[in-house]
């Protein structure tokens, strides 16, 4: 097992610090000196004390940072088996979901279908969005909005007949929740999305079927890409002013 690379320089130098530590006080044992050589040896003592210390807690941290390693490597490899022993189930719930998912999608779209054929659409979606337009064009942003409300209230289980969203996520908190916002922005422009569309398309229909809804999300897609350019348009360029003349005739 590698040891990190700081640590093993650190104990080297120690270990070297300690050898040269233990010379220095070799020497003047050697040579007997007498008074004259009691002073470099304590201070040579006191120096090979010192390394000894930081060469021991060089160690002290080398089999600590050991111990921590083998932890994390022990936990990655039980998490790679997990992954591997899973993989298969974990593909089986992913189609399960994907199914059901468009199972779901399907049952909004023939809801919203049954409820704008029967010309009984419940109080939330008549206060979001009003009366189902006359033209082909209204008809199709009208469901495709009518499909997104539901989209959210089932994901939410919202059953309050009265509002739309029940009690509304504070629009602060808007980035934490993708699909809230998704929904709010099409909701707030949902006047205008629906008047873009039957612009686009205001050949008149009496009744729509389920063969018409895959145009739904499509006209509620490009109504809003109509707004967006011409808001764009709307901006007004920003305006560079002229520097004051001061007269000096440059």
């Amino acid at each position: 097992m590698s040891e990190p690379r700081f640590l093993v320089d650190m104990v080297r130098f120690a270990t070297s610090q300690v050898a040269r530590r233990a010379r220095e006080l070799d020497e003047p044992q050697r040579r007997h000196w007498g008074r004259r050589s009691k002073s470099p040896f304590d201070e040579a003592s006191r120096k090979v004390s010192e390394t000894a210390a930081r060469l021991n807690d060089a160690r002290d941290r080398v089999a600590q940072a050991q111990e921590r390693l083998r932890a994390e490597q022990v936990s990655a490899a039980a998490r790679q088996h997990a992954l591997e022993t899973t993989t298969d189930e974990c593909d089986e719930y992913r189609r399960a979901l994907h199914e059901i998912d468009a199972a779901l999608g399907a049952a909004r779209v023939q809801r919203v279908l049954e409820l704008v054929q029967d010309e009984s659409p419940p109080f939330y979606l008549l206060e979001v969005l009003g009366e189902v337009p006359p033209s082909r064009g209204g008809q199709r942003a009208w469901c495709g909005l009518a499909v997104e409300i539901e989209h959210y209230r089932d994901r939410h289980a919202i059953t309050n007949e009265l509002m739309a969203f029940d009690v509304e996520p504070k629009l602060g908190h808007a980035t934490s929740d993708k699909h809230w916002s998704r929904v709010h922005n099409v909701i707030v422009d949902a006047d205008a999305i629906i008047d873009a569309a039957q612009a686009a398309n205001p050949i008149a229909r009496d009744r729509i079927d389920a063969a018409d809804s895959r145009f739904w999300t499509a006209s509620v897609v490009d109504a809003q890409r109509g707004l967006e350019a011409m808001r764009e348009l709307a901006t007004p360029e920003p305006t560079i002013e002229a520097e004051p003349d001061l007269g000096l005739g440059w």
